[in-house]
Formats: structure tokens, C-alpha cells, sequence
């Protein structure tokens, strides 16, 4: 078994895409981990390629819904890419409507990340937060939205046809079925291809999919910050009548972003299936805030595990120079604009490096920083930077 993984060169953003083939049985499995950029030219540049060898993904996970995390979904579908699963955070209808609220104004007054963008994407990325839901659910595609909460107790945003979800106890796609043999709570809406996703049991929350693990995590999500989130938001309502009075609406962003700081984002450990050493284990942040995923005692990440490549997150401007970062991780990737210094910031880099006795991998949007790495259990070591 082989695996090829890559951070391509975006720019501010994030796309990371990975390769598995088996030589014995001929199976590949291709999975994408966010696919978005402040900057349209750029994730449509890396999209076409990544498209032009890659016919079929089993997988796209996104991470949370920022647009530099999100934006070249849409490019990815219009190269007719089969997509067989999204895997996405869940939202409540009010968070849906915040998230409405905010891009608005970008749309409004036609802010840097959107001034490259053609309308056709532009208008995919209005449906996209009017209800990524539905949006998604008209592409006959398979939608896992995932959520630490219970299930049974969290509300139905509405055009989604969640109401009439019911649980999943037996299937035969793959997927499925290996969530709910890993204690996950499954329901399934009947009009659409959509399911409710929960972990019943903490200790095993991975899909297994032909002999390559998925761990998917959402560490900064509990049922405080989505009561905390649905007071703040609670003003809005569908026609936005209060989306002219300027100083409300700053007010509800200010308060919003202050508290909601990226705590949904969905983190990702993938790894071969029985693997249990370091060398073979990506830890993937997207803009999780990383001040509580570490412990600064021992330097290892907060469950315990050493990895062999991990994405800085981009707001890992959280972490405090002070906390002990991972020493033995082989490889520390930051993706980011090579003209924005805070994103992560300049303290965090220093406390890679400080602590790190490798240096940080930059990739950035310039083409030549594309960072390739690769695993195959037929050498030794069993991963190498390409």
C-alpha cells in the first residue's frame, strides 16, 4: 500500500489532498481535506490539476465554513469530478443565518477575496451559505454532517428535509457501515442523501475505509458554545431587516466572533488501519484555535499520540509562544499568503521553531512550495518528504 499527501500552494487557504493505492487489490481511495483560497486564480489553478489526474474522491472534508477553507468546492464540481461523500460540520439554522449574515457584506461591497471570482462561482458560494445543506444535497452527492452534540436533541434547520430523518441500523455502503460499527449515531433523511452523524462512544470516532483510518474530531464544540451562539444570533431573522442598522449588525459580529473563535472546525488524523507509530499519522487543523490541543507539559499533542506531519492551524495565533509544541513531529506544515504575517501569526511560527528540531514547512502561493510527502509499507522508513 502507497500513499501520496499534499498541501498545495494556495496561498491563504487551504487545500491538502491524498492518494492511496493498493497494489495487491488495485483499490485507491482519494480524499481532499478543505479546498479554499482568499484567492479564486490559485485554488482554481491547484483544482484543475489536482482534477486533470484524479477522476474520482471518495472523500471531501471541510473543516468549517470560511470561505478561504470552502471556495473551490464549486470548481471542483464543474470539472465533474465524482464526489462520493462530504463530510461537514453541523450548524443550526441560526448559525446558518449568522453565516448568511456575514457574507453578505463581503458580497455587498465586493471585498479582496471576491474580486476574482467569476459570478457563476460567486453565486454557488451565496446558495452555498443561504443553506449549505441543501445547496450540496442537489448534487447526488453523499452529505455526513457531523456533530459532537446528540442528535436526537439538536434542532432541524429548515429546506432540509431533516424532519423526517430517521436512525440508520443496517446498510451495506461502506462508509455507513463502518461509522455505526464504530458507535456512531446515524440518522438518514429519505428525500436526500443526507445523514446525521454523532459519536456515541468518544474513544472511537474513525471511519475505516479500505485499510486507511479517518479520525475525525471536533475537540472545541460543546453544547455551552452552541446555547452561547444561539443567544447571540437569536435577533436575526430570514429577511435581514435588521441587516442595514450598522451598529446592530456590528454589534452581533463583534459579539459572535468573539465566542464562536473557529470552535466548530472539524479535525482530521488519518493513518493505515492497525498503524500505531508516529511515522505514519497526518494531523490535519484547519483553523482550529490550537491553545487547548496541546499539553505543555510532556510536548505531546493533548491525546497522547506523536504524528508525523501536522498542519499548523491557521489561527494558531491562540497558542502562546510559551506552550510546548510537539518536538518529535517530523514535519510542520504552514499554509498561508506569503503577504499576510498573521495568519498564523509570527509568534506562533517562532514557537514551532523554537521548540521543533525541524524546520517549518512553509507552502505558500507560489507553485514551487507545494509540499508532497509519501508512505509505502514496503520501505523503511515508512514516510518521506518528496
Amino acid at each position: 500500500m502507497k500513499g501520496i499527501f499534499s498541501f498545495h500552494p494556495v496561498g491563504h487557504g487551504l487545500f491538502y489532498t491524498g492518494n492511496i493505492k493498493h497494489s495487491s487489490t488495485n483499490d485507491e481511495v482519494n480524499f481532499i481535506y478543505d479546498i479554499g483560497s482568499m484567492s479564486h486564480v490559485q485554488i482554481a489553478t491547484a483544482v484543475k490539476k489536482f482534477c486533470d489526474k484524479t477522476k474520482k474522491v471518495d472523500f471531501v472534508f471541510l473543516s468549517h465554513l470560511d470561505k478561504d477553507h470552502i471556495s473551490g468546492l464549486y470548481d471542483l464540481l464543474k470539472h465533474k469530478t465524482q464526489i462520493d461523500t462530504i463530510i461537514m460540520p453541523y450548524y443550526s439554522w441560526n448559525h446558518i443565518k449568522f453565516i448568511k449574515y456575514e457574507n453578505l457584506k463581503d458580497f455587498e461591497k465586493n471585498i479582496y477575496i471576491y474580486k476574482d471570482y467569476p459570478y457563476d462561482t460567486l453565486e454557488f458560494l451565496l446558495d452555498f451559505y443561504c443553506n449549505p445543506y441543501s445547496c450540496l444535497g442537489q448534487y447526488n452527492i453523499k452529505i455526513l454532517i457531523y456533530s459532537t452534540l446528540d442528535i436526537s436533541k439538536i434542532d432541524i434547520p429548515i429546506d432540509t428535509d431533516f424532519r423526517h430523518s430517521e436512525p440508520l441500523h443496517n446498510t451495506d455502503d461502506v462508509i455507513l457501515k463502518s461509522l455505526l460499527e464504530s458507535e456512531y449515531q446515524v440518522k438518514y433523511t429519505r428525500k436526500r442523501n443526507v445523514f446525521l452523524v454523532h459519536p456515541d462512544n468518544t474513544k472511537k470516532t474513525t471511519i475505516t475505509y479500505k485499510d486507511w483510518v479517518f479520525d475525525i474530531k471536533q475537540p472545541g464544540f460543546n453544547l455551552k458554545h452552541k446555547i452561547e451562539i444561539e443567544k447571540i444570533t437569536s435577533d436575526l431573522n430570514d429577511t435581514f431587516s435588521n441587516y442595514h442598522d450598522e451598529e446592530k449588525r456590528n454589534n452581533t459580529t463583534k459579539k459572535a466572533k468573539k465566542y464562536i473563535k473557529n470552535n466548530d472546525c472539524i479535525t482530521l488524523k488519518h493513518y493505515p488501519y492497525g498503524s500505531k507509530h508516529r511515522k505514519e499519522h497526518t494531523l490535519l487543523t484547519g483553523d482550529f484555535c490550537g491553545e487547548s490541543m496541546y499539553t505543555n507539559t510532556s510536548g505531546l499533542l493533548a491525546n497522547g499520540m506523536e504524528y508525523y506531519v501536522v498542519q499548523i492551524p491557521h489561527h494558531g495565533s491562540e497558542i502562546q509562544p510559551n506552550i510546548t509544541i510537539d518536538a518529535k513531529t517530523e514535519y510542520s506544515v504552514a499554509c498561508y499568503s506569503s503577504e499576510d504575517k498573521k495568519h498564523p501569526n509570527a509568534s506562533t511560527i517562532k514557537a514551532y521553531e523554537k521548540i521543533s528540531s525541524k524546520p517549518i514547512v512553509h507552502v505558500t502561493e507560489q507553485g514551487e512550495t507545494i509540499f508532497n510527502y509519501e508512505y509505502d509499507n514496503q520501505r523503511q522508513p515508512p514516510m518521506n518528504g518528496l
